[in-house]
């Protein structure tokens, strides 16, 4: 409250003398945004500020009174009845973003925050993910992984290197839902947003004839992407390469 000018509550003595379920309401607004301040008095103050919600409409709420020793129905403002309903949501959210936190130290407090919210956000997408895809199940630690190696790679020009895959085995067949082949190694697959970002995959010719990747595909093959590092069909009677990366 004290970086919002012109609101000022009243202390404790005060609303002890109006008593359980006393509330001060004040609004400012900063930047062309409405901020409302609501003070309710319980058993201590509870101070909520908030830019979309405030006192009204008020509720009751159940309370025990020790002096006489019965229950009693108190005002309440609607911005502690929303805050109470979601607090179990901020508090599990909290929890996860301490899991796996960006740990880079920087005496500029404007990094800190700038670290945060990309933690928020990735917590987010993930909460999301797992509501748009329940019967997907992807950890919180691959999916982070995941969103790490897709932005260093994709829309990236091709090293035509060989190299380590990409992705682990249990990240890939989480998003693919892909099983291993009787025949040969397991070899894992690019994440979509790399496979299907449509710049510099070029078919280059390997030494050795290995078992085409994509899915409905039983045969051998020399040719693999230079980008995605996985083997591909191109003949005249198959064209696995290009069905891979559309």
């Amino acid at each position: 409250l004290n970086r919002l000018k012109g609101l000022t509550m009243p202390t404790k003595k005060e609303f002890q003398k109006e008593g359980r379920g006393a509330m001060c309401e004040k609004t400012t607004t900063i930047d062309d945004v409405k901020i409302t301040a609501v003070s309710w008095f319980d058993n201590q103050i509870v101070t909520l500020v908030s830019t979309y919600v405030g006192s009204q409409p008020i509720v009751e709420k159940k309370r025990f009174f020790r002096s006489i020793k019965t229950y009693k129905m108190i005002p309440c403002p609607k911005s502690v009845e929303v805050y109470n309903s979601n607090m179990g949501g901020v508090d599990l959210l909290d929890s996860m973003l301490g899991y796996y936190r960006i740990s880079t130290k920087s005496k500029k407090y404007y990094m800190k925050i700038f670290y945060h919210m990309i933690d928020l956000c990735v917590v987010n997408a993930w909460l999301l993910y797992r509501r748009v895809y329940p019967d997907t199940y992807i950890p919180l630690l691959d999916f982070k992984l995941l969103i790490s190696e897709v932005l260093c790679e994709v829309l990236k020009p091709s090293s035509r290197r060989r190299g380590r895959p990409l992705l682990t085995k249990s990240t890939t067949e989480a998003l693919y839902n892909t099983k291993k082949k009787k025949n040969g190694p397991c070899m894992e697959l690019p994440a979509e947003e790399i496979r299907l970002d449509g710049m510099d995959h070029y078919p280059i010719y390997e030494k050795n004839r290995v078992h085409c990747k994509y899915p409905s595909c039983n045969f051998k093959t020399m040719i693999s992407c230079s980008k995605c590092i996985t083997p591909l069909c191109i003949n005249q009677h198959r064209n696995c390469f290009l069905l891979f990366h559309t």
